[in-house]
């Protein structure tokens, strides 16, 4: 087939035109591999060798650009290639070249992740295993990175959630803070174990005026229903039902029935 002419695009392309052929689009990196500027014939085998090899550096030249704006891993890059309709082979081609030139690195990669998880999402180890076990990473790999980082930063993230739970949860109950906190703790990535033992050394208020409300409310409420014995039963149960502790409700009770009195 007869070489008709090459004209010059943009991003670093060329456009072949092939006598009883249509034209074909091809990276410059092609053209002077291969010398194509001098030669005037191709045949067919050595056109779809050429396009191949094309096909494998446009899927390169989009990987770059890919991890231009985002450092990323190996799955996320094969994903974004195979959307793009970049077939296996293409995408091992530059999944190759990638990291041969440098710009996949699994360690700079897990670093830099689990740095950011830690630092700007205040996620726990358990968390963070989770997201890179869906990135493609196993387990032996992902614990030993974690190893790496030193026990005081997870105790103080923890600290701060946990401190943060107390005061966006002031109108409840003791004991209903404590188990939102060990619930949004859990999701976070953090173990339940660490999670007490941090718990434990922090002074959750007893929010005593809040309960004064709450029993104030419910007496009220309770109050054209229930008589004796049987009010001060369902009123203490709705108020331990809130997290309130057993004896501020045996308290608060009193003082209710001296001022009803």
């Amino acid at each position: 087939m007869k070489i008709k002419s090459y004209k010059k695009l943009n991003g670093n392309k060329y456009k072949i035109m092939i006598e009883n052929h249509e034209d074909i689009i091809l990276y410059d990196d092609i053209i002077l591999k291969y010398n194509l500027l001098l030669i005037k014939n191709v045949n067919e085998k050595d056109l779809d060798k050429y396009l191949k090899e094309n096909n494998d550096l446009a899927s390169y030249y989009k990987g770059v650009k890919y991890l231009a704006s985002k450092n990323r891993c190996e799955k996320e890059i094969k994903n974004y290639l195979k959307r793009n309709g970049f077939n296996d082979e293409n995408i091992n081609v530059s999944i190759n070249k990638l990291k041969e030139k440098g710009y996949l690195n699994e360690d700079i990669y897990l670093k830099s992740f689990i740095n950011d998880e830690i630092k700007l999402n205040m996620s726990g180890p358990n968390k963070i295993k989770i997201k890179l076990n869906n990135l493609g990473f196993n387990n032996d790999v992902i614990d030993e990175y974690l190893k790496q980082i030193d026990l005081n930063i997870w105790q103080e993230i923890l600290e701060k959630i946990i401190l943060r739970k107390i005061k966006s949860n002031h109108n409840k109950g003791i004991n209903k803070i404590k188990e939102k906190i060990i619930f949004e703790c859990i999701k976070e990535g953090f173990d339940k174990d660490e999670i007490l033992n941090i718990l434990s050394n922090i002074k959750i208020p007893d929010n005593y005026e809040y309960l004064e409300k709450e029993s104030k409310k419910l007496y009220e409420k309770l109050s054209q229903k229930y008589k004796g014995y049987e009010l001060e039963m369902k009123l203490k149960s709705k108020l331990i039902n809130k997290g309130f502790l057993y004896d501020d409700v045996n308290r608060i009770f009193n003082d209710l029935i001296n001022k009803v009195s």
